[in-house]
This record gives C-alpha cells, sequence and structure tokens, in this order.
C-alpha cells in the first residue's frame, strides 16, 4: 500500500535573504533561532514564484531589490491575528510553562503548566477574517475548532490538540483555537535520494555543524514512516508532513490556511 505524504505549507510571510537564490526563507529559521534567541525576530516576506523553478520545487524570490523593498513596505498582504511579541513572550518567559516554542516540535506530549498559552493582534491592521490556520512569526500550527472537530471525528493519529487563546486588538477573543502538537518524530530522511545541506565544518555553532542544515526536497524512507497521521523528522523537524488523509479532511471541508506538497515516499 503506498504511503502518501504531503508537505503543508501555510501562509506566504517571508522571502529568501538573497533574492537571486534558489531559496525559500523558512530554511533559515533554525539558523536565526539559534542566533538571536529571545532578543529578537526576523520577518520578511516570501516574494513570488521563482522564474524557471518547477512550481513542485517550491522556490521563491524577487525581481530586484527595488520589489523586495515595495513588496515589504505594502499592507497589501495581511495575515490575521499575529503579534511579533505574544506567544513568544509566554514561551519563552520564566512562566510556570518554561518552554519555548522549539518544544512543539519534539515529538512529545506537551506537559500541563499553570499558565495559558495566549496570541494576538495589538495593531488594528493586523485584524481581519481568522483562517482555519492560524499565520504566525513562530511557524506554529495553530487550528481552529472547525478543524479540530473535523480531525476528532476522523480520529486522526500521531498529534494532540493543546489549546491556546487567540485575541483581537480589541482584545476580543477568537474562541477554539489550539496548537497542533505533533507526537512522532522519526529518522525518515532517504540522504541518497533527497536534496539537502548540512551545516559546515566551520559553522559559528559548534554543536550543528554536521547537521541537516535545509532540504529543499525531502524523500521519504517508506518503512520508517509510522502508522500516523502527521509526522515530523528527527534530520530536519520543522517542516510538517501530513497523510494523505488528513489533506482530504482540510480540503474537503473547506478550511483556509494550509496547502499542500505531495512528498516522495521511497
Amino acid at each position: 500500500m503506498k504511503r502518501t505524504r504531503y508537505a503543508v505549507a501555510r501562509c506566504a510571510l517571508s522571502t529568501p535573504l538573497n533574492p537571486e537564490s534558489h531559496d525559500r526563507s523558512e530554511w533559515q529559521c533554525s539558523v536565526w533561532r539559534e542566533v538571536v534567541r529571545e532578543r529578537a525576530f526576523v520577518l520578511c516576506r516570501r516574494g513570488i514564484p521563482r522564474r524557471g523553478a518547477p512550481a513542485a520545487a517550491d522556490h521563491w524570490e524577487y525581481a530586484s531589490a527595488r520589489a523586495m523593498k515595495a513588496h515589504s513596505n505594502s499592507r497589501s498582504r495581511r495575515c490575521a491575528c499575529v503579534s511579533p511579541t505574544s506567544l513568544r513572550k509566554v514561551l519563552c518567559s520564566s512562566s510556570a510553562s518554561g518552554g519555548k516554542e522549539d518544544e512543539f516540535v519534539l515529538g512529545k506530549p506537551w506537559k500541563q503548566s499553570q499558565s495559558t498559552l495566549w496570541l494576538a493582534a495589538f495593531k488594528p491592521e493586523h485584524d481581519g477574517v481568522a483562517d482555519d490556520s492560524l499565520q504566525n512569526h513562530l511557524d506554529l500550527p495553530i487550528l481552529s475548532g472547525s478543524v479540530q472537530h473535523a480531525m476528532t471525528n476522523a480520529v486522526v493519529r500521531g498529534a494532540e490538540f493543546v489549546p491556546i487563546e487567540v485575541f483581537r486588538p480589541d482584545r476580543t477573543g477568537i474562541d477554539g483555537y489550539a496548537i497542533l502538537n505533533v507526537l512522532h518524530r522519526v529518522d525518515a530522511l532517504d540522504r541518497s535520494k533527497s536534496d539537502f545541506d548540512v551545516f559546515p565544518d566551520d559553522y559559528v555553532i559548534p554543536q550543528r555543524r554536521g547537521m541537516v542544515r535545509a532540504v529543499r526536497w525531502p524523500v521519504l524512507v517508506a518503512q520508517t514512516i509510522l502508522d500516523t497521521d502527521f509526522l515530523r523528522l528527527n534530520e530536519y523537524p520543522f517542516p510538517l508532513y501530513v497523510s494523505e488523509r488528513v489533506r482530504e479532511i482540510f480540503e474537503n471541508g473547506g478550511f483556509t490556511g494550509w496547502s499542500f506538497r505531495e512528498v516522495e515516499v521511497a
């Protein structure tokens, strides 16, 4: 039986730091997360599909620095309920949760805390109609109650829902959202067939030297994929992989905020 898997893509919030590179900004997330820690965050726009690259490659660019600047100054692309500080403050503070957003890619159950997780938009221009998957600078999958209900009824496997409070700029709440915490992480990257980079031997963070730095085109090893609907890779845990069943639930339900790219399973 073929085990089809899909990589989940979320709203376009960023762009390659080098507009001439065959790149996309998600590959830089882990690097900058280590560099800035809790002192700052980097938010940049994705751009447009790269000219000459196949659509399945998921590569992006800007035609020029001027185009990048114009897009960065534009308010034409807005995502609801995005805050540069709110959720990070809770997850990275010395509160009873005592954790970081990175804990949601560990593949482990979330430990119940005394602190309430929350996400808020502070500026009116950041308000809008909330998608079923909220876009946020932490790249966490935050799903509406409707999606949770559909997935629970379908008895999806391999994840839990961690409640989070979501607020509009006027502090009115949007009920029912939860973080999708994936509980399965495995060594499933076929290194002989995948297109990926590793950190060089002289990389500034010694602990990352030789580890997978970016995955441009993953191929997953079929026999290592557990009987689960959600998956993260031990080699590079930031992308979210889902089963065909999850894709069908999301698309057939008319939910918004996710798109899917089929991933080869060998």
